[in-house]
């Protein structure tokens, strides 16, 4: 049974990664997510339902598209595999909390097996900002530009998980619970939301002032939303890895004259890194 479950969370994370391939592209195009059917990004033929499985899709079609055999790119079955792999990882941290805590209270570790019990309502919501920030990554990483609308379902999506944290133990959601094992940091909600403000303070006179040319304004929105999931300190250090680790990469591809020094590099995918960096500390 725990076999089972990790291969249905798997994927389930490889589908949401087709969904993230598919909504990162879409979005700064310009074009209706889900009104308009799925088609083929060369011959716009649209697609069955057999093209689009993840992964086995791309590997049985020899990576080409059936319709038209060009070849695709390599970014969808990437995706659609660490996403996958991510959900297991995320679900399996919130469960091997669960068993340590077992062995806390005194239980029995072996009769604390690996469930649906699990898969609470915390590990969704974390699932879902997961993928949202991953679009982001994907999205600023080619086309140095976050879309507005992925900020704002990010944004909402914290502060309603912020909200359900703080008052949960008056509820059956369990995401309080969820939080305490997962290393959540503390949701002091008015607290993380002056940590927002003041964290991304810097970031928007520097916008302002630059006129854009340092900064965009979707970086100023990313780094308010770090500070109010991670709240503080959590945000400095999120913040401090991130821009030494964005530096360290922009000195290199400079110095391999993969770019020119008035060239832009993005810098939202080294926040989220920041970010990562921080939950494992």
């Amino acid at each position: 049974m725990e076999f089972i479950l990790l291969v249905f969370i798997f994927i389930l994370g490889t589908a949401v990664g087709s969904f993230i391939n598919v909504l990162e592209a879409r979005l700064y195009k310009g074009e209706d997510i889900f009104k308009k059917p799925s088609h083929c990004d060369f011959c716009r033929k649209r697609l069955k339902w057999f093209d689009m499985v993840p992964i086995l899709s791309w590997v049985w079609y020899g990576g080409r598209s059936r319709c038209c055999r060009r070849k695709l790119n390599w970014q969808y079955p990437i995706v659609e595999f660490i996403t996958g792999v991510s959900f297991i990882l995320i679900f399996l941290r919130t469960a091997i909390a669960s068993l340590l805590h077992c062995f806390i209270a005194g239980k029995n570790i072996f009769l604390c097996s690996l469930t649906m019990e699990q898969l609470n309502n915390g590990t969704i919501v974390f699932f879902i900002i997961f993928a949202l920030c991953f679009a982001i990554f994907l999205q600023d990483l080619k086309y140095q530009a976050i879309h507005q609308g992925l900020l704002n379902l990010l944004l909402i999506t914290t502060f309603i998980f912020l909200i359900i944290i703080n008052f949960s133990e008056f509820t059956n959601l369990r995401i309080y619970e969820f939080r305490s094992k997962f290393q959540i940091p503390d949701s002091k909600f008015f607290q993380n939301i002056a940590v927002a403000f003041i964290s991304s303070l810097p970031f928007y006179l520097l916008y302002r002032l630059s006129k854009e040319k340092w900064l965009g304004e979707g970086d100023v929105w990313l780094v308010a939303w770090m500070g109010l999931f991670l709240g503080w300190p959590r945000v400095f250090w999120a913040l401090y890895a991130g821009l030494i680790f964005g530096g360290a990469v922009s000195i290199m591809i400079l110095f391999l004259h993969l770019k020119k020094m008035r060239d832009t590099i993005s810098l939202g995918p080294f926040l989220l890194i920041g970010v990562i960096i921080s939950l494992l500390m």
